[in-house]
């Protein structure tokens, strides 16, 4: 899991939730342009297959906000899709204090699913991991399914 906020007290909570619950590593950025480079540099792993599956990043950050650095990594994920198809979808899931309309349509405008509003109740993080690990699970079974 790669977990973008510029503000680490916000980021304290969140990934004690992923390592308590669900025993996942949190690598963690401070503003939009480390979380679009430590992306970039982990799709270029080719030693092991641990790839970022789950993104959680903060909308108002210093230098790149998330909304940006998000349409960057959709913009990147799609060009290796092309070129691998079976690699595996990444999850953005967008972290505000800004809960408007006008949020969540902008998010949804770059491919946000997603959207979380602080405080960040643990059954809400909970919920959305839940549902990617289940929609995951299902495109596997439906790969193995002959036709």
């Amino acid at each position: 899991v790669l977990l973008a906020d510029d503000l680490v007290f916000n980021m304290i909570p969140l990934e004690q939730i992923l390592s308590n619950e669900y025993h996942l590593r949190c690598d963690k950025a401070s503003n939009g342009c480390e979380f679009l480079q430590m992306y970039l540099e982990n799709m270029q792993k080719t030693c092991c297959n641990v790839r970022y599956r789950i993104l959680l990043t903060d909308i108002n950050m210093p230098q790149m906000d998330g909304v940006e650095a998000s349409e960057q990594i959709f913009a990147e994920q799609k060009r290796l899709r092309a070129i691998n198809p079976s690699l595996p979808e990444v999850m953005i899931v967008a972290i505000t204090a800004h809960e408007t309309k006008q949020m969540i349509m902008k998010c949804s405008q770059v491919g946000i699913k997603d959207c979380l509003f602080k405080p960040v109740q643990p059954h809400q993080l909970k919920f959305i991991i839940d549902y990617h690990n289940n929609q995951e699970k299902l495109m596997q079974i439906e790969e193995e399914v002959p036709e």
